[in-house]
């Protein structure tokens, strides 16, 4: 009696936990069906690369051509976009499975320009201002040892990093940083 109790609570266990799995699997088809394909090493990869280093060569020579960097990025992107497109639609017959991934990398686009907007023009109103200046003549005139200034630019860089995106504070404090330590260029490279 015991052996038949013991298979029934092991018969309905079961069952619970298939029933519980049933939704998953049927998720997994989902998925699966839009999991892209690996284009690493096929010529649609080696293409992106090539886009890629042609879009960075041109945006680095700005200076040469007067064309701004965004134009070549954007141009690039767009091209291996329009690639991954094409080979969809060729192999697969329709690019709808790429279509949510385009979205989604849009998407982070989007809030990423954005941001970066938003915390440049915070950044320009700061600086025609004057505050990173008065930053800059307050740190250099007050006597503050080089490891106080270390401990200083770095807590600012901690704060500012908040409001402004990283890179834009990396050069203003590094900006800063240069124009406190000048003769001092071991302080500069690890303030740095």
């Amino acid at each position: 009696m015991k052996t038949t109790s013991r298979r029934s609570k092991t018969l309905q266990l079961s069952a619970l936990i298939f029933a519980c799995l049933l939704p998953v699997l049927g998720f997994a088809q989902e998925t699966a069906a839009a999991t892209p394909a690996d284009l690493k090493y096929s010529f649609l990869g080696y293409f992106a690369i090539v886009v890629t280093v042609m879009a960075y060569a041109i945006a680095m020579t700005e200076d040469l051509h007067q064309l701004s960097k965004a134009k070549p990025m954007v141009l690039g992107s767009a091209l291996i976009w329009f690639a991954i497109f094409t080979y969809y639609s060729i192999e697969h017959g329709s690019a709808k499975t790429i279509a949510p991934i385009f979205q989604s990398n849009l998407t982070a686009y989007a809030e990423l320009f954005l941001f970066i907007t938003v915390s440049m023009t915070f950044l320009n109103a700061m600086t025609e201002r004057g505050i990173f200046d008065a930053l800059r003549i307050v740190l250099s005139n007050r006597q503050y040892s080089y490891r106080q200034l270390f401990w200083i630019t770095g807590a600012l860089a901690f704060v500012l990093s908040t409001v402004i995106s990283s890179l834009t504070v990396g050069l203003l404090m590094g900006y800063i940083i240069l124009e406190i330590g000048k003769g001092q260029p071991r302080f500069v490279g690890l303030a740095g």
